[in-house]
């Protein structure tokens, strides 16, 4: 627990531990006495982890959509093949209009999607709904 700056190497060893250990839900103040590091010190690596967890999920999502694409370029491709092929067959349309409907939503293109929220009565022993009472989305 001492003032020094620690090497690179063993910050990265601390992290790596630190991400181990929160991730088992041990407390900070706890990570730090087991690694014998300040609990600012160890709040400071968190938040170093916590970009790193965030940078690294924005760069997944933004793999895991650009395969989905992919597919539904491919999938879109097959449909209107095969509808060619069977001179205009309307079920092979229907799989082009999944395939955009697909897209738009993987895109977020879709305008938002509305939802009556309906007050719900708790009484001892059972839950009950109420469809009279509506509360209007803010």
């Amino acid at each position: 627990m001492s003032g020094r700056r620690r090497p690179r190497a063993q910050r990265m060893r601390d992290r790596r531990r630190i991400a181990d250990l929160y991730l088992r839900g041990t407390l900070q103040c706890d990570i730090a006495a087991e690694l014998e590091l300040s609990e600012s010190t160890v709040s400071r690596d968190l938040a170093t982890l916590y970009k790193q967890w965030r940078v690294s999920a924005l760069v997944d999502i933004g793999k895991a959509k650009a395969q989905e694409l992919a597919k539904l370029d491919h999938l879109e491709a097959t449909y209107w093949q095969a509808w060619q092929k069977s001179v205009g067959d309307p079920r092979y349309l229907a799989g082009v209009q999944v395939c955009i409907d697909r897209r738009c939503k993987l895109l977020g293109l879709d305008a938002p999607e509305e939802h009556a929220i309906y007050a719900v009565d708790i009484v001892p022993k059972y839950v009950r709904i109420n469809p009279s009472v509506v509360v209007e989305p803010t």
